[in-house]
């Protein structure tokens, strides 16, 4: 029997299985649309670049913009989940930015394309950090890693799915007047508008709210997540100013730990394509070539979120993919030939995603019930604006320096140094349990 289940009677296990197979599969996808119209203006600029003049810098300045709107609207946009319930914040969250991902199709130039990259990110702002905050209403503690794991398991998958599909859709390029970019921004920014719509009547806001439980199963369920509950977030039911959490330094400590794996990855995201490109291949080479690396990135979320469940551990299991990660990451200054690159760069994306659920799961459990919503919404706020700027960084530095390897040296320094902060915190923390951070 796994020992993360002991505590659990057979029909609480039953109900949690049922609860995953109810939500994941619709949070997965709606979070795989979500993260292609992020990112997929790496392919877009392939065409961009000569049809309205987006210049590498240009495009690391609005794929920087985007994290800077998403920053500022993260929290208040996550404390709106309280009070509009995740059903209806998920729906307006979708479908507004489905409508401004595809009028991204309507850009004319370096102004208007960062102008609507930075409302891109104000429109996604608070989707991801709500699902993590979701998901702690229906799976215990000791199941966060795996589930967090599996909803994770989007970002790679966006990009091993989407990558060729972007390409395919660069072939567009004419068809009814429109460019093939174009045809890549309303083909993909649409599907988020229909998953808006079906969100109204397929989400939950909560487990008591569920139809498809029974009264008694609702009670069981209410009374099981109860039980999971840590003692110190029971009994911290009051409520806690905003500026404080926004100050807490384990909230600011945790944000440049997942900083570690999301600026790189977001920053891989936007520019892998054009790294592969760069050894020139055609755009549909580039397109198969650049999922590859992201689909062991999918295995390695799932793997790792799961022994990371098993093992109940989570420091380890966040730790050494992000040195794995840095080190990789390092290594691509000595390569300029293609095959060790790009062995390199696979390397470096499996230990970034390796990391991402045991970080969220150490998040979900170190925060209290009271300062949950905006704690996690700011820790992903930050490390959502440190994104900006070693994505802003790569295009300054390709474009000055022509070397790609060059300008991913910051994000080594970035996964090493949030490996080594989150040894410093759990050192401390062990050291000083009995001290509250709020």
């Amino acid at each position: 029997m796994d020992r993360n289940l002991e505590w659990a009677t057979d029909v609480e296990k039953k109900l949690i299985r049922r609860a995953a197979l109810r939500i994941m599969p619709f949070l997965i996808l709606c979070y795989f649309v979500s993260f292609i119209d992020r990112v997929n203006i790496g392919f877009a600029s392939f065409q961009m670049e000569s049809d309205i003049h987006i210049s590498p810098a240009i495009l690391g300045l609005g794929g920087g913009l985007y994290f800077v709107s998403y920053v500022l609207f993260e929290v208040p946009s996550n404390i709106l989940i309280l009070k509009q319930g995740v059903r209806r914040f998920f729906t307006r969250i979708m479908i507004t930015w489905g409508i401004v991902s595809t009028c991204m199709a309507l850009v004319q130039g370096p102004w208007s394309f960062s102008v609507m990259r930075f409302v891109l990110g104000a429109a996604e702002a608070g989707l991801f950090p709500g699902v993590i905050l979701y998901l702690t209403y229906w799976f215990p503690k000791s199941h966060r890693a795996t589930y967090v794991g599996w909803f994770a398991l989007a970002i790679p998958l966006s990009s091993f799915f989407g990558s060729p599909l972007s390409a395919a859709l660069l072939h567009l390029n004419g068809v009814l007047g429109l460019a093939g970019w174009q045809w890549l921004f309303i083909a993909e920014g649409l599907p988020a508008v229909v998953l808006g719509v079906v969100c109204m009547f397929y989400i939950d806001n909560r487990p008591e709210d569920a139809r498809w439980l029974t009264p008694a199963e609702r009670e069981i369920y209410r009374n099981m997540l109860a039980r999971d509950r840590a003692p110190d977030e029971a009994s911290t039911g009051h409520a806690v100013p905003l500026w404080r959490v926004l100050c807490n330094p384990r909230v600011l400590g945790l944000a440049v730990v997942l900083a570690a794996s999301s600026a790189t990855s977001n920053t891989f995201a936007v520019w892998a394509p054009r790294f592969i490109k760069s050894f020139h291949v055609s755009d549909m080479a580039a397109g198969w070539l650049n999922s590859v690396p992201f689909l062991l990135g999918a295995v390695a979320v799932i793997a790792a979120g799961y022994h990371s469940d098993r093992r109940s551990e989570r420091i380890w299991h966040t730790a050494v993919p992000l040195i794995v990660a840095a080190l990789a990451t390092a290594l691509m200054m000595v390569s300029s030939a293609f095959v060790p690159s790009y062995l390199l760069l696979g390397l470096t994306v499996v230990g970034i995603y390796a990391s991402k659920a045991p970080t969220w799961a150490i998040a979900t459990e170190w925060l209290p019930d009271n300062i949950k919503a905006a704690g996690i919404a700011q820790i992903n706020a930050i490390s959502s604006l440190i994104s900006f700027f070693p994505i802003y960084i790569v295009g300054l530095i390709r474009e000055a320096h022509g070397s790609y390897a060059l300008a991913f040296l910051p994000m080594a320094f970035i996964s090493g140094g949030g490996a080594l902060l989150l040894l410093v915190m759990n050192h401390r923390r062990l050291r000083f349990a009995a001290r509250s951070f709020v």
